[in-house]
């Protein structure tokens, strides 16, 4: 078994059965959510990508696609430019805004599309 592959299983296992904490309620998508299912993947600079667990599930991802989108919005737009309208986007909600935090901030975008735990091939 490849070494990376070794150690992405090892972590799983080592935390599969953590459950402290509870899932987000008052978000249906995470209410519905099987908080057993678990995976990791890793994509190297080269598109290789290893994954363990349980990574055929569809999971929602939230939040956590606010930095991929900044990050793509950075990359079209430029810094200034994504920094600038995230300060003054009336989408910045108290819970969204970090902005103008020591020059940087986080877009207001909310997800709630599933997507694969698995990268495609």
């Amino acid at each position: 078994m490849d070494p990376i592959q070794q150690m992405l299983t090892a972590v799983v296992d080592d935390v599969r059965d953590l459950d402290a904490g509870a899932t987000a309620h008052y978000i249906p998508e995470l209410a519905a959510a099987d908080p057993d299912r678990l995976a990791l993947a890793v994509v190297g600079p080269r598109g290789r990508t290893i994954a363990v667990g349980d990574v055929d599930a569809t999971f929602t991802i939230q939040s956590i696609s606010k930095p991929f989108v900044f990050a793509l919005a950075v990359e079209e737009l430029g810094r200034a430019a994504v920094l600038r309208q995230s300060a003054s986007s009336p989408a910045a909600s108290r819970s969204t805004r970090s902005a103008s935090r020591r020059g940087r901030a986080d877009p207001p975008i909310r997800s709630s599309t599933p997507a694969r735990s698995r990268p495609p091939d």
